[in-house]
């Protein structure tokens, strides 16, 4: 800073004579901070509310007198009456000059010498609206009502307090009732339509964040999907190239673009999604049924595939009959606490999200039986999950074992569970063993979600599977070869006779036309 000479405003008095007329001035000169080297719109924040205090007196002489408090009156010999009136006026005083809280707190005070006045509720049920302390309008507003329930001031608090926590409907019908005590008035009609303004403004409002909040989750999911999506494909790609004999640059080549292809894919299935998504008036505050993730809660690639039912997931059924499946999904739902689960042919597998409040396997109770299971905490009478299978499991099994996962927050609880002995070691198909759901009441899942999991069969039945499938590997080659010694006729012959049986096995009255039945028929 520094005392400079500059022109003086153009209220200051100049002297006859002079065009110019400069004054002692102090400058100051401020770095701005390196977050605001930006241009300044002003200078300074002006304090608006400062504006309206009171000034300082013209007259000095007056000021001692305006810090002085008034003396109190004598209140020796007062009843409730005089009390209540003091402090109603010291209320209705701080009410006109918009100190609400300090009109509460008078109006408060008065309340504890007359609690029987429903004029005094009703004026601190106004302070606690214009506060937004809506809960305690409402309580004060019901007091009204209460005592005087003929009241029509007492419903048109009530109503306003209805209003401010948004209970819509509440609040019309405590309108409705204090224009039934008084119905010559015209201003319950300005309520009902004020109360229907609010109520289309909160529910524009709620559409728009949940449009956006929706939006913001399916950016994050597809993110993640593509991520997962694109190193699956290159990772698959690479080994298949290498295995067919690709040099690694050659391999390196077609796993970029099988990953581009891959991302591609994620974000048709992503478009289609947001194509297929529920309009905004139509659309519940439930959340959604399941979400296809992975083990560790991000989403799986197959949550963006869908049929016109939503979100499922449809295709045909991978057997992994010599690694696990690399990356099977997970189905998160909540029943009534979150878990997610997966399975493969002969077990189930849950993770549990647990309160915080669990600090060790001891405050853990698990209950499962061949048909339900009921997780829950020691002394809780009310479940973290609880539900009825959709087929038998085996409590007794060897592989059932539950325990918390060390250093998870908040806890997990995870647990494994054979699937019934007898459904595994009787089925025709193995494909038939993947579940369509966890619980009989969720919603089913579409085929081809999970892959057939053959490695944790018992090794007898895993076995007589490969020669089975030996075998009809090596007759579908053998029908292979055999076709190519046909001509086209033949082979169109055998396809149509093929169907024709499938048609009459499954009791359909539809047929090709064969050669076969031509002959019949020039014969009849």
């Amino acid at each position: 800073w520094e005392v400079v000479k500059a022109e003086a405003p153009d209220d200051q008095p100049q002297e006859p004579g002079k065009v110019g007329h400069f004054v002692s001035c102090l400058q100051i000169t401020i770095a701005k901070a390196w977050e605001s080297r930006t241009h300044w719109p002003r200078i300074l924040l002006e304090n608006e509310s400062a504006l309206e205090r009171e000034a300082a007196p013209d007259n000095l002489a007056e000021l001692p007198a305006k810090t002085i408090r008034p003396a109190s009156p004598d209140r020796t010999g007062w009843g409730p009456a005089e009390h209540t009136k003091e402090s109603k006026a010291k209320a209705d005083a701080c009410f006109k000059t918009n100190g609400w809280r300090d009109a509460a707190v008078y109006y408060t005070r008065a309340i504890g010498y007359t609690p029987e006045d429903e004029k005094l509720y009703s004026n601190r049920a106004a302070c606690y609206i214009k506060l937004k302390k809506f809960e305690k309008a409402l309580t004060d507003a019901r007091k009204c009502t209460a005592l005087k329930s003929g009241w029509p001031k007492a419903y048109f608090r009530q109503g306003q307090a209805l209003r401010g926590l948004q209970r819509w409907e509440d609040a019309m019908v405590a309108f409705k009732d204090g224009q039934f005590r008084d119905p010559a008035n015209a201003d319950w009609e300005k309520e009902f339509e004020k109360t229907e303004d609010e109520r289309d403004k909160f529910d524009s409002a709620l559409k728009e964040q949940r449009r956006l909040r929706r939006e913001a989750d399916m950016t994050t999911e597809l993110n993640e999907a593509t991520v997962v999506a694109e190193r699956e494909a290159l990772v698959a790609v690479a080994e298949h190239a290498l295995k067919l004999g690709k040099s690694r640059q050659e391999a390196g080549e077609l796993a970029a673009k099988g990953a581009e292809l891959a991302k591609q894919r994620v974000h048709e299935m992503a478009a289609k999604k947001k194509s297929m998504m529920v309009e905004d008036d139509n659309e519940t505050n439930e959340p959604a049924p399941y979400r296809i993730v992975q083990e560790d809660g991000t989403v799986h690639p197959k949550g963006f595939c869908h049929t016109d039912k939503g979100t499922y997931y449809m295709g045909m059924v991978v057997m992994n009959a010599e690694k696990p499946p690399t990356n099977q999904p997970w189905v998160e739902v909540r029943h009534p606490g979150r878990l997610r689960w997966t399975q493969g042919c002969a077990q189930l597998r849950l993770k549990v999200t647990l309160p915080e409040s669990v600090k060790s396997a001891a405050d853990v109770d698990v209950k499962i039986t061949t048909t339900s299971i009921r997780i829950g905490t020691v002394g809780d009478a009310d479940p973290i999950v609880e539900g009825e299978f959709e087929r038998k499991v085996e409590p007794e099994g060897e592989n059932f074992a539950w325990y918390l996962i060390p250093d998870e927050k908040p806890p997990v609880l995870e647990l494994t569970v054979d699937k019934a002995a007898a459904e595994v070691y009787t089925t025709f198909s193995y494909g038939t063993l993947l579940w369509p759901r966890l619980f009989n009441d969720d919603v089913i899942l579409g085929e081809g979600l999970f892959e057939a999991d053959l490695t944790d069969l018992p090794p007898h039945l895993l076995e007589k599977w490969r020669r089975e499938q030996a075998r009809s590997n090596q007759k579908s080659l053998d029908d292979r070869e055999r076709r190519k010694r046909l001509t086209e006729e033949e082979v169109m012959e055998e396809t149509s006779r093929n169907w024709n049986d499938e048609f009459a096995r499954n009791g359909m009255p539809t047929r090709f036309d064969t050669n076969e039945d031509r002959r019949i028929e020039n014969v009849r």
